[in-house]
Formats: C-alpha cells, sequence, structure tokens
C-alpha cells in the first residue's frame, strides 16, 4: 500500500498566525476574568459564642456593629437556659439586639474578648425591661432543635 500525501500541506497554530487583536482581546478577556473571580465572595470569619439567659423570656438575639447597621441573627437562648453558637464574627465591637416573642427590649454592647471568652450573660436590665412592658414570662416548653439550628 502506498501512502499519499495530502493536497495541502499540514500547517500547526503558530501564534504569529492569531492576528494582534485577538491576542488583545484574549488578554483583556482573562484580566476581566481574573477580577471577577478575585472580587467573589468569600468565607467570612466565624466565632464561638457562648451567651447566657438571665431571664424568664426566650431571647431571640442579633447584632450589629457601629460601623455596620445589618443585623446578623446570633441566637435563641431559651428563658434561664445558656446557649453556645457559631456565628459570623461582626469585629472587635458588637450591639446585641434583644427581643422576645413579642416585644423589643434594647441593646447590649459586648466585645468580641467578651463574647467569646467564657460565657456572657445578658444584662439583667433587659428582664427588667420586659417585666416594665407587661411582657409574660414564656412559659412555653423549648422549641424543637431546628429552631436552633446549631444544637
Amino acid at each position: 500500500m502506498a501512502t499519499t500525501k495530502p493536497d495541502h500541506p499540514i500547517r500547526t497554530l503558530d501564534p504569529v498566525d492569531i492576528p494582534r487583536a485577538e491576542w488583545v482581546s484574549f488578554l483583556i478577556g482573562a484580566l476581566i476574568a481574573l477580577v471577577i473571580g478575585i472580587s467573589l465572595p468569600f468565607e467570612a470569619n466565624r466565632v464561638e459564642i457562648t451567651i447566657h439567659n438571665p431571664t424568664d423570656h426566650r431571647l431571640y438575639i442579633s447584632a450589629t456593629t457601629p460601623e455596620d447597621s445589618t443585623e446578623t441573627p446570633v441566637a435563641v437562648v431559651e428563658a434561664q437556659a445558656t446557649r453556645t453558637a457559631d456565628v459570623i464574627d461582626r469585629g472587635p465591637d458588637w450591639t446585641l439586639h434583644v427581643r422576645s416573642t413579642s416585644t423589643y427590649s434594647g441593646t447590649a454592647t459586648a466585645t468580641r474578648t467578651e463574647l467569646t471568652s467564657g460565657v456572657y450573660t445578658i444584662p439583667t436590665r433587659i428582664g427588667d425591661d420586659f417585666t416594665a412592658a407587661g411582657v409574660i414570662p414564656d412559659d412555653n416548653p423549648a422549641e424543637p432543635s431546628s429552631a436552633n439550628p446549631s444544637d
């Protein structure tokens, strides 16, 4: 069997064969993809905190910072209970916003160090505020663990 040569020469793609405009377009596209990749969201830092609720009310706690008023959920802590939660780190200074099932009670300020170095106790004035507002203490049993996903 005889080998035959193709009618046209076999060419390989040489960088010189690609016009300059196509190379520039390729480089600009790669640069844009790199910038978009770098700007994608990243996993937030997390901290483990333990909060004690000395009140007779189930507390719904969220946090903000002096620089950012976006509330981040922290934990639901049953009446007269302590709860440990893994939460997004809000930075060195936190403002905890405390609510019962029906009433906003106010805020408590704490540093990251206070929250992570042991058990942080909600100020008793929070319970006093609920009492002054006529909020009836919780006598409902604790919610199932689905209400507290980190349990």
